[in-house]
């Protein structure tokens, strides 16, 4: 399943790392990676069976994620506001961002 992720954030902390704060998914990740190639979307793929598309990365966000020494997610619940799950991430800059079925994509 392929969801697009409009509200996050992108937190920048020490040492070069970023973090997105996302909205918390029902299912757990499993080997999670971010694929980038330096345009305006990421894909996160989750697991096996969920990628979320980072939509529309301000310019910050597209210069920092070019040189980050490490990446971490943090899930929040938006009804309660808090802290679900947070986890590190391999972030895999490519030469061109895989193509997917649009008609697939739910707005999440």
């Amino acid at each position: 399943m392929i969801t697009q992720e409009k509200n996050y954030f992108v937190i920048p902390y020490e040492g070069g790392r970023l973090a997105f704060a996302i909205t918390a998914r029902k299912t757990k990740e499993q080997t999670p990676v971010i694929l980038y190639a330096g345009g305006e979307h990421a894909l996160f793929h989750r697991n096996e069976e969920e990628t979320v598309i980072l939509d529309y990365l301000d310019n910050r966000a597209r210069k920092m994620l070019l040189t980050a020494k490490g990446v971490a997610v943090v899930e929040i619940d938006p009804k309660t506001e808090k802290m679900v799950r947070q986890y590190p991430v391999l972030l895999k800059i490519v030469d061109k961002l895989p193509e997917f079925d649009l008609e697939q994509k739910a707005s999440k």
